[in-house]
C-alpha cells in the first residue's frame, strides 16, 4: 500500500536534485519567498550566504519561521534569525528537513550546515503547487503537525527573546453552538494550543483548538476505527469554515499561514 501510494504520487511532476543543486535549491526557494518560509532543519551553523538571503526576506517581509532540534548547542545557530525578527522553536527529536514558501516544498537530506553546503553528499526532491498541489499539501499538512510540537517561549522567557508575543496561541473563534462533546483528554498531548476555540473538522461544533486531536468525541470515536489520517473532511480545525480538511492537515491553507506568520 505504501509504495503504490508512492508510486502514485511521483506520477505527477516533481524532480530530484543532488549535492550542489539542492543547495541552489534551497537559495532559490528563500529568494522566490513572498509571503511565508518555513525552514525544518534539525542542525544549523548558517553560512554567511544563507544569513543574507534569510534577512533579505525578513526585511521584505516575508514571514520567517525556523524548527531546529531541541539540543543547546543548536540554539546558538539559529539565534541570529531570532534576533532579526524570525520565529525560532525547538522540537524534540526532530530529524526531518523540510523548506516552504507558498509555492513550492523541499523534502531533503541536507541541514542548513556549512558543511552541509560544500562537502555533503545531498538531495532533495522539489514540488511546485501548481504541478502537483496534492503531494506540496501533504509535505505542507507534515511541517503543521512538526509546527504543532514546537515548544513554544513560556511568559517567564528573558525579554531578548522576541519571539515570545508571536508565539502566543492564536485569538479564539468565533464559537459556534456546541451539540457534541469534546475527546476524551487521556492521551491527549499537552499542547499550548488547548485553550483556545476550535472546531471539529466532521461537524463543526466548538471543541479546543489542538490540533492532534482536531475531532469532538463522537466524530473522534468514528474516525478511530480506520484511523485514516487523509480522510477528507469539511471543517476547517481553526477558524470553523467549510473546507477540505483531513487529520493529517486540520487547518485550512490560509489558517495555516496566519500561524506561520504570527
Amino acid at each position: 500500500m505504501v509504495l503504490s501510494n508512492i508510486a502514485r504520487m511521483f506520477t505527477a511532476e516533481c524532480r530530484f536534485y543532488f549535492d550542489d543543486e539542492v543547495r541552489d535549491q534551497i537559495f532559490r526557494l528563500i529568494r522566490d519567498a513572498e509571503e511565508f518560509l518555513c525552514l525544518v532543519s534539525p542542525y544549523n551553523k548558517h553560512p554567511q550566504q544563507l544569513l543574507e538571503l534569510l534577512t533579505e526576506a525578513i526585511e521584505r517581509g516575508v514571514s520567517v519561521t525556523m524548527l531546529y532540534r531541541d539540543e543547546k548547542d543548536q540554539r546558538e545557530g539559529v539565534a541570529y534569525l531570532e534576533r532579526q525578527g524570525a520565529r525560532v522553536l525547538p522540537v524534540k527529536w526532530l530529524h526531518s528537513k523540510i523548506y516552504i514558501n507558498e509555492s513550492t516544498a523541499l523534502a531533503s537530506s541536507m541541514n542548513l550546515l556549512d558543511s552541509s553546503f560544500n562537502n555533503s553528499s545531498e538531495f532533495c526532491i522539489r514540488i511546485d503547487q501548481a504541478n502537483n498541489n496534492g503531494l506540496y499539501s501533504e509535505l505542507f499538512g507534515y511541517a503543521e503537525r512538526i509546527l504543532s510540537r514546537a515548544e513554544r517561549p513560556s511568559p517567564s522567557a528573558s525579554p531578548d527573546k522576541s519571539t515570545s508575543a508571536k508565539a502566543a496561541a492564536p485569538k479564539p473563534a468565533p464559537a459556534k453552538a456546541a451539540t457534541k462533546s469534546a475527546p476524551p483528554s487521556r492521551g491527549a498531548p499537552k499542547v499550548p494550543e488547548a485553550s483556545a476555540t476550535g472546531f471539529c473538522i466532521r461537524c463543526g461544533v466548538t471543541i479546543p483548538l489542538n490540533t492532534e486531536y482536531p475531532f469532538c468525541a463522537d466524530d473522534f470515536k468514528t474516525w478511530n476505527r480506520f484511523k485514516n489520517p487523509d480522510f477528507k473532511e469539511k471543517y476547517c480545525h481553526q477558524c470553523g469554515e467549510k473546507r477540505v480538511t483531513s487529520m493529517a492537515m486540520p487547518r485550512c491553507r490560509k489558517c495555516w499561514q496566519a500561524s506561520v506568520r504570527a
